[in-house]
C-alpha cells in the first residue's frame, strides 16, 4: 500500500475529497452534461496538441516504446504493465521537449501505483 496522500476532483460535480477514488457520490445537484464533457475533451485535445505536437507522432512513439518494453518482459500483461504504459506516455511527452511539472508528478503517481499493484 502506498503512503501517498491523494486528493480527487469529481468531473461531474467538481467536489474535492481525499482518500480513495470511489469515496465520493455526487449529490442531486450534479447533472450529466455530455456536450459539456465533449467540449472539455476537445479543449484538452487542442491543448495537448499545442504542448506536445501531432498526436500521431506521440502515439506512434508511445506504441514503439511499449513494444520494446513488452519484448523485454516475460509473462502475460498485468496491472503493473498498465502503470508502466502510463509512465511511458509521460516520458514521450517529456521527450517532445515540453517538460511540464505535471508529467513528472504523474510519473511519480504511476510509479507509486505500479509498486502498489506489484506487491
Amino acid at each position: 500500500m502506498s503512503d501517498l496522500d491523494l486528493s480527487w476532483i469529481c468531473g461531474k460535480c467538481g467536489a474535492e475529497w481525499a482518500g480513495s477514488h470511489g469515496d465520493h457520490t455526487c449529490g442531486p445537484e450534479a447533472q450529466d452534461a455530455p456536450q459539456s464533457i465533449l467540449s472539455q475533451a476537445q479543449e484538452t485535445i487542442n491543448d495537448r496538441h499545442e504542448r506536445y505536437g501531432d498526436c500521431n507522432n506521440v502515439m506512434a512513439a508511445t506504441a514503439e516504446m511499449f513494444r520494446v518494453y513488452q519484448g523485454l518482459k516475460a509473462g502475460a500483461s498485468s496491472a503493473h504493465d498498465a502503470a508502466v504504459f502510463n509512465i511511458i506516455q509521460k516520458l514521450v511527452r517529456i521527450g517532445s521537449g515540453q517538460s511540464h511539472a505535471d508529467n513528472w508528478i504523474d510519473i511519480a503517481g504511476y510509479a507509486s501505483l505500479g509498486a502498489e499493484v506489484s506487491e
